[in-house]
């Protein structure tokens, strides 16, 4: 198994990067696979919610796709802090 890929759905995106980066800190050198992701929604769904139609918004939609993108490859690495959310806001 080259892998074990963890869905997101049913919590928030946050709650989402704390997990998976709680696991890569707690298993990663103990287990033979790696521990990602598979967090569209939990990456997506911050951005299209900002972003919601309108034109004047795609800046910013982008901006926190891209930061929960960062948070969720930090957490894959078991690099992860709730600390970029604050300095995200």
């Amino acid at each position: 198994v080259p892998g074990i890929a963890f869905l997101s759905g049913g919590q928030s995106s946050e709650l989402a990067s704390e997990r998976l980066n709680a696991m890569n800190v707690k298993y990663k050198s103990r287990v033979p696979w790696a521990l990602a992701y598979s967090f569209a929604r939990a990456i997506q769904q911050p951005g299209m919610s900002i972003w919601a139609g309108d034109p004047a918004n795609v800046e910013a939609a982008q901006k926190s796709i891209a930061h929960r993108a960062k948070c969720n490859r930090d957490a894959r690495r078991g690099e992860y802090s709730a600390a970029m959310e604050e300095a995200s806001a």
